[in-house]
């Protein structure tokens, strides 16, 4: 054992294994081997192994952890599900859309960015997104032809919004070939947001200024 496992050990910090998909398994008998190399690498309080798929398991690794957690006063509000804004939660439902329609490498190949929110007076909400794609080839295989795939995944993508935000929603899809990388749009991305951001709070105090 080396010096950073030595200390690693020191801190004494609460651990649970949780091995999933056992409904899957068809020979204890490696279960029990991949428990046992697990086991090897570090100390667990306890072990469960549980299937997310059939349930098994769940009911006591839930009271476990709820036994265990400590009362402390609400980070946030009791019915409050999510801490994500409502902008990356449609960008994730539209993530979600196309992913239910296509498969392998093409769902984590396109960057999604929410580029108008737009509430009208009859309740409804319409939603611009710039979905960009890495070349011509995956441009074509997501809008289909004549657009009849796009047109499915902003159907679901509708459904799954207007499920989980309980009002109309309409969504409006643009498709374009990308100059840089994911992580370079959004580096970019998120540099000009916090560049509006400061902008619109020196708006607000010199407002504020003129006012006093």
């Amino acid at each position: 054992m080396d010096e950073d496992e030595k200390q690693l050990y020191s801190y004494n910090i609460p651990s649970v294994l949780v091995m999933n998909k056992v409904d899957l398994v068809s020979s204890k008998r490696r279960l029990k081997d991949l428990q046992h190399d697990i086991i090897d690498l570090c100390p667990f309080d306890h072990i469960f192994h549980v299937s997310c798929n059939t349930g098994f398991g769940i009911p006591a690794l839930m009271e476990y952890l709820v036994q265990r957690a400590e009362m402390r006063p609400w980070r946030y509000h009791p019915n409050q599900t999510s801490t994500k804004s409502e902008v990356k939660k449609a960008e994730e439902a539209l993530k979600q859309a196309i992913m239910e329609r296509y498969f392998r490498e093409i769902p984590y190949q396109v960057g999604i960015k929410v580029e108008a929110w737009v509430p009208k007076l009859n309740g409804e909400l319409r939603i611009d997104f710039h979905v960009d794609v890495k070349n011509d080839v995956q441009q074509g295989i997501m809008l289909g032809q004549r657009g009849r795939i796009i047109k499915e995944v902003r159907e679901r993508c509708q459904q799954l919004l207007t499920e989980q935000l309980q009002r109309p929603v309409v969504c409006v899809i643009s498709i374009a070939q990308r100059r840089n990388s994911i992580a370079a749009q959004n580096l970019y991305d998120e540099e000009h947001q916090q560049v509006d951001i400061d902008n619109n709070q020196r708006r607000k105090r010199a407002r504020q200024f003129k006012q006093t």
